[in-house]
C-alpha cells in the first residue's frame, strides 16, 4: 500500500500505533457526522430516490496484514477498531468501505467483529490462493480450487458472484505492467 501514500486524494497514512488512533477517531467523526446528516435530511425509506441512494463521496479504508495489524493493537486502539464494524454493517449510504489483506486462515477468525462484519459484506479481492473465496461466500468448481493462480490473478466476490481478475503485481516488470494496462 505504501504507492497510495502520495496519492492526492489519500487522506492519512498510518505507519504507527499512536497516527493509527488518530486516523480511527477522524473516521468515527467523520461517519458520525455522515450518520447524523442521513436522519435529518434523508426521505423516509420508501420516498428515497436514485440521489439519496449514494449521498457521500466514498471512503475507503485499506488495511495492509491486517491479521498482523490486529496481534500489535492495544486494548482501545482494538475497541476503536471493532467500532468501525458497526459502521460497515450500519447503512451502505454512508460511503464507508474496507480493504484487508492477511493470511487467509488468520482473516477467517470468528471472535473478530471487525472482520465478521467484512464477511457479512460477502465482497472482497482473493489474490493467489483459492481458500478465501470461501470466506467471502463465493464458491468454485472442484477443478477451480485445484488449480495456482499465477502472480496477480485472483478473483474478485461481489455477493457470492465470481469474476477471475488479472492485477499488475508491483514485483512484475515494467513490460508486463504495460502489456496488462494495454489490454484494459
Amino acid at each position: 500500500l505504501r504507492p497510495l501514500r502520495h496519492m492526492p486524494h489519500t487522506l492519512n497514512y498510518a505507519t504507527d500505533l499512536v497516527s493509527l488512533s488518530q486516523a480511527l477517531r477522524q473516521l468515527q467523526a467523520e461517519l458520525m457526522w455522515r450518520h447524523n446528516t442521513l436522519l435529518q435530511y434523508s426521505a423516509p425509506e420508501g420516498e428515497r430516490d436514485s440521489a439519496d441512494a449514494q449521498p457521500f463521496l466514498p471512503i475507503v479504508l485499506a488495511i495492509d496484514d491486517y491479521d498482523q495489524l490486529r496481534e500489535a493493537l492495544e486494548g482501545s486502539q482494538r475497541d476503536q477498531l471493532e467500532a468501525l464494524s458497526a459502521w460497515l454493517r450500519h447503512d451502505t449510504r454512508l460511503g464507508f468501505h474496507v480493504i484487508a489483506s492477511g493470511e487467509t486462515l488468520a482473516m477467517q477468525r470468528s471472535g473478530d467483529a471487525f472482520l465478521k462484519a467484512l464477511r457479512a459484506c460477502r465482497s472482497g479481492m482473493v489474490l493467489g490462493e483459492v481458500e478465501g473465496v470461501g470466506v467471502l461466500g463465493g464458491r468454485l468448481m472442484a477443478t477451480a480450487r485445484r488449480v495456482a493462480l499465477p502472480l496477480g490473478r485472483g478473483y474478485w466476490v461481489r455477493r457470492g458472484a465470481l469474476r477471475l481478475v488479472q492485477f499488475a503485481h508491483a514485483a512484475a516488470p515494467r513490460r508486463l505492467a504495460d502489456e496488462i494496462a494495454a489490454r484494459w
